[in-house]
């Protein structure tokens, strides 16, 4: 095997807790010293390779699926990432999975729904304080989260778009900017870290399931992503949750 790009000599602790405090700085930093490829040391996910050239990464990305599990990968950088979702599946099931969310994703469809968004900026944006600072990340997240909900889920109820909202933002809100990757579970702190999120994806597991409830019996089909899985009646709530979201 051939040897891991070169990196910071910094001890993997340091690393870790520099990385989330400053993302953009630690990475620039290392693509300006190392090159296009470059490796970190992470407490919980080991050595981990970043490639920030497009040219350097297109290997990888025409790379064979049967080989270049990149479901493994993640699971190895989140434990939590389930099998059985696009993010921590690998090939076949993951092209399956792909091809199901891929129409309410395309980029026709997202442009489609430009006022949408733009209304939803608009609202967040009159809750925003007139007057002094902001913690603008965890506000455009909040955007991010509502027209996720309404324009990829499909989901048009204000009150229930917001309940669902509010429930996909707590079970991605972790520690760190961006969050830090969660410890396995082979040990106490990551057995009460994945304790914490099995608890907040509960409320989330019921609210999909009421809306797949009542899409299947109004026989709504749209390309809208819980239309999609709707149309699966070997789809439940759970397998739903699985298949959108990362926490097995």
């Amino acid at each position: 095997m051939s040897p891991l790009p070169p990196g910071p000599g910094l001890p993997a602790a340091v690393q870790t807790i520099a990385l989330p405090r400053d993302p953009i700085g630690v990475l620039s930093r290392c693509r300006s010293r190392y090159g296009p490829a470059f490796t970190l040391d992470l407490r919980f996910a080991g050595a981990t390779v970043v490639l920030a050239d497009h040219e350097t990464a297109r290997p990888l990305l025409e790379g064979d699926g049967a080989i270049a599990h990149a479901g493994a990968a993640r699971r190895a950088v989140l434990p939590q990432a389930s099998p059985g979702s696009s993010f921590g599946a690998d090939e076949e099931r993951h092209r399956r999975l792909r091809a199901r969310i891929a129409p309410a994703l395309a980029a026709d469809r997202l442009e489609a729904g430009r006022e949408l968004i733009a209304g939803v900026a608009e609202r967040q944006l009159e809750s925003w304080p007139a007057r002094g600072p902001v913690l603008l990340l965890s506000r455009m997240r909040s955007i991010a989260e509502e027209v996720f909900v309404r324009l990829v889920l499909g989901v048009g109820d204000d009150a229930r778009a917001t309940a669902i909202a509010t429930a996909v933002g707590r079970i991605l809100r972790l520690p760190g900017n961006p969050p830090l990757a969660p410890p396995d579970r082979d040990n106490q702190l990551g057995r009460a870290v994945d304790a914490v999120l099995r608890r907040r994806m509960r409320p989330l597991v019921e609210l999909l399931g009421r809306e797949l409830e009542e899409r299947r019996g109004a026989g709504a089909g749209s390309e809208a992503i819980l239309d999609v899985l709707a149309a699966d009646p070997s789809v439940d709530a759970e397998a739903a949750a699985d298949e959108l979201f990362v926490v097995s």
